[in-house]
């Protein structure tokens, strides 16, 4: 072996073991959100994706994501204590992974948009819930404890705990108390107060998961029902289960459109065109808002209006409407570009489908354009040149989507003194941020990021260099052992005036002591 190579590795373990000590050098206790006296602490996380754990022989299932048992139960016993033991508990959906079926349950519904059988989805819900018994027994544990109650919210992949005969089966397996496990049968959790509103976040704005009548997931056809299948499983089937069976990480990467684009450097694209074109406007809502703030401006007013994108000249743009809505070194925008008969053959087909209006929106133009404007720092825009000062204002962002979504919950029964909003989905974390609702209401925005291993997409490139591999190599090399051991939460303390939240960060290693550590703490990138 190089002796060059040998100690470049081993400085960078040295490193690494460095930087896992200031990190626990750098915990705390307990949040510096505190519980008030008499009043009850409130926490959410999410995205755990229970999937189908190990093998018969033993080893992880590659699609299984969360095999953090030990973090599980250290973060349930530290914020029970933080919390004196009267914490409400929130899991915001995904809890359960139940679009990765066991290879025995093949569910081919009457439609393309109808999945499982509800036979087939408790199969499903049984085998996730055999492979994780310690998992949800320690939720139980949590919930039975003092005056602990824990809540569980449907969302995209488990919205089949909606029904009887899933939620039974996981309720039975947690062994809580009675009444400490509670269904959140609306999908929306309100505190008592009103104050606090928590979704999971698949039915905000344009989002490829969304269900056209949530809570109602169902659909019989000839007498069977149907669990509804929205385009978004249907990508996740297609594409991840796959996939992931050869990239364990591919969905481990936020946001996960970043897995996918490294998948189709290594081994090609896609023969479906729509897929392919759908995909890549898939996740342009989880663009963050520091990326958009970075390329606006810090004097930018965060609640102008959005320009008016001109969707013909969106749609004239051709293949270059998807091509540079991608990072310039982005290797799936290179294969587009290339001079191949595929590629060529590509770019035509993007060519027909950009200007077809049945099959790409104008909601998904407009969020192309949003994209295409950030990657070339306004360069290039959907915009007659002519509109000049128009062509300052604030990007159709998820901003706008969100202002759009909470008008409608400040609209509802029981939501209308919501002053923090929580919701999950896009495995990115969110520390707290105002939308201004209406001109007397502003709302404090928290993503709960997700609970399971997930890296961004420099701290994934980062590690692929450290091993001196190529992308697409690490993407198929690295298991979620490599992946920081960090999981993410939002804290609500409530007191006399307005709820006080935070996102955090929790770190441990299995086997070994956790504490929380700031959100941009060095060992969770």
């Amino acid at each position: 072996m190089n002796p060059i190579k040998t100690a470049l590795r081993l400085t960078l373990a040295v490193a690494a073991s460095l930087v896992v000590e200031d990190a626990l050098a750098q915990s705390t206790e307990c949040p510096s959100v505190a519980a008030r006296p008499g009043q009850r602490y409130l926490v959410a996380i999410s995205d755990l994706h229970f999937g189908l754990g190990r093998r018969s022989g033993g080893a992880w299932d590659p699609r299984e994501d969360f095999r953090w048992s030990g973090a599980l139960r250290g973060f349930l016993d530290r914020i029970s204590r933080c919390g004196a033991d009267r914490v409400d508990l929130v899991v915001a959906g995904d809890m359960l992974e139940l679009w990765q079926p066991p290879d025995s349950i093949e569910c081919v519904g009457a439609r393309d948009d109808l999945g499982c059988t509800l036979e087939q989805m408790t199969r499903i819900t049984q085998a996730v819930t055999a492979a994780h018994t310690d998992d949800l027994k320690a939720l139980g544990r949590f919930a039975s404890r003092g005056d602990n109650h824990l809540f569980l919210v449907p969302g995209n992949h488990d919205a089949a705990l909606l029904l009887e005969g899933p939620w039974q089966l996981v309720h039975a397996a947690m062994e809580a108390s009675a009444n400490r496990a509670t269904r959140v049968d609306s999908g929306v959790w309100v505190s008592p107060d009103g104050k606090v509103v928590i979704e999971h976040g698949h039915q905000i704005g344009q989002d490829v998961n969304n269900f056209a009548k949530w809570p109602a997931i169902t659909e019989r056809i000839d007498g069977v029902d149907y669990l509804v299948r929205p385009w978004g499983e249907r990508f996740v089937q297609k594409i991840f289960n796959e996939q992931e069976l050869v990239y364990s990480i591919i969905d481990n990467l936020s946001p996960e459109a970043a897995g996918v684009r490294y998948r189709m450097a290594d081994r090609g694209l896609w023969s479906s065109i729509d897929d392919l074109a759908r995909f890549l406007a898939f996740n342009v809502f989880e663009t963050s808002l520091a990326q958009k703030a970075q390329f606006l401006g810090g004097n930018q007013d965060p609640n102008a209006p959005p320009p008016p994108w001109d969707l013909k000249i969106g749609r004239g743009f051709g293949h270059l409407l998807f091509v540079d809505a991608l990072p310039v070194d982005d290797p799936f925008r290179a294969s587009l570009l290339a001079d191949t008969p595929e590629s060529s053959k590509l770019r035509t087909a993007l060519d027909a489908m950009a200007r077809d209006e049945n099959r790409l929106t104008d909601a998904e133009v407009e969020m192309l354009c949003d994209q295409i404007a950030i990657r070339t720092s306004g360069k290039r825009r959907c915009q007659d040149e002519s509109l000049g000062a128009l062509a300052q204002q604030l990007l159709r962002s998820k901003r706008a989507v969100l202002t759009e979504h909470l008008q409608g919950r400040l609209a509802q029964s029981g939501l209308r003194q919501m002053r923090v909003f929580v919701y999950a989905h896009t495995h990115e974390l969110e520390e707290a941020w105002p939308v201004q609702v209406t001109d007397l209401r502003s709302v404090m925005v928290l993503n709960t990021g997700a609970f399971q291993r997930v890296i961004n997409e420099d701290g994934f490139l980062s590690r692929a260099k450290a091993k001196n591999l190529p992308p697409a190599e690490a993407l198929r090399q690295l298991t979620p052992e490599d992946l920081p051991p960090c999981y993410t939460a939002v804290v609500v303390a409530f007191g006399d005036a307005l709820p006080e939240a935070q996102t955090v960060r929790w770190h441990m290693e299995e086997g070994k002591p956790g504490g929380f550590v700031n959100v941009g703490n060095a060992a969770c990138n």
